[in-house]
């Protein structure tokens, strides 16, 4: 883990989570191959050819499900290839 002053960002080798304190919550920042096509997904960005970040605003214990779950599962298997 890398801490910093406004996130922490989550790594195995490298990257694959990063959590941004907010007012309303946790922004979360989640790594995958493909943007996320789910309404919970505030944002996604292309930043290379084959990566993507997508943004997820947790607002209270109930957005932990398992979606969430399996998107980490997912952002955490890219590191590991």
């Amino acid at each position: 883990m890398q801490n910093k002053k406004t996130s922490l960002h989550i790594a195995h080798r490298r990257a694959f989570l990063g959590v941004h304190p907010r007012a309303t919550g946790l922004l979360l920042t989640i790594v995958t191959t493909t943007a996320l096509d789910s309404t919970r997904v505030r944002k996604h960005e292309q930043v290379s050819a084959n990566r993507y970040h997508n943004e997820v605003l947790l607002t209270g214990a109930d957005d932990i499900d398992d979606e969430l779950t399996n998107w980490i599962t997912q952002a955490y298997a890219l590191t590991t290839t």
